[in-house]
């Protein structure tokens, strides 16, 4: 370590500024990056009042009020990744590390927490679609699980493409 670089090492110290950060975006993909994450909060937003509004003013469509709102956050997270994917803003200077520990524990998520909540429960199989008239939590978070490992193959294998093309542009 050079004594330049320690004196700017020392400089982020004292200032209270953070050593070394996840990840670093360039000026382009922050600013994409803060305007799809903004659209996504508006769909949450969005989706999230409307579930509200008709389980309160209509007929309930959904035996819980908390399932459809985690199906809502996978869809707009869904919507973040492919957004940003499309857009070129997905992963940082750094590189995909940082995505790809996000993306493990999804897969591992959307693979073991149906395994573990559906074991506990007794009624689980016998009023899986439907329960008392409406449409059971089982299924909505049976789609959220599906969503959120879908969610981390689509990590993986967008890393995987994002670290060949930097291979051959190199």
């Amino acid at each position: 370590m050079s004594l330049k670089s320690f004196d700017k090492f020392c400089e982020k110290m004292i200032n209270g500024e953070p050593v070394e950060t996840k990840d670093v975006f360039d000026e382009r993909q922050s600013v994409l990056r803060t305007r799809i994450t903004m659209q996504a909060m508006t769909l949450f937003i969005i989706l999230t009042c409307l579930n509200i509004v008709i389980n309160e003013c209509g007929p309930r469509w959904c035996e819980s009020m908390i399932a459809p709102t985690m199906l809502f956050y996978g869809i707009s997270y869904m919507f973040w990744l492919i957004k940003n994917a499309c857009k070129g803003s997905l992963f940082g200077i750094k590189g995909t590390m940082p995505l790809k520990y996000q993306a493990s524990f999804m897969l591992g998520y959307g693979i073991f927490l149906p395994v573990y909540m559906f074991d506990k429960k007794q009624d689980c199989f016998e009023n899986f679609f439907v329960k008392d008239g409406m449409v059971s939590e089982n299924v909505i978070l049976a789609l959220f699980f599906v969503l959120l490992a879908a969610m981390g193959i689509m990590i993986l294998i967008l890393a995987r493409k994002y670290k060949k093309e930097k291979n051959v542009e190199q």
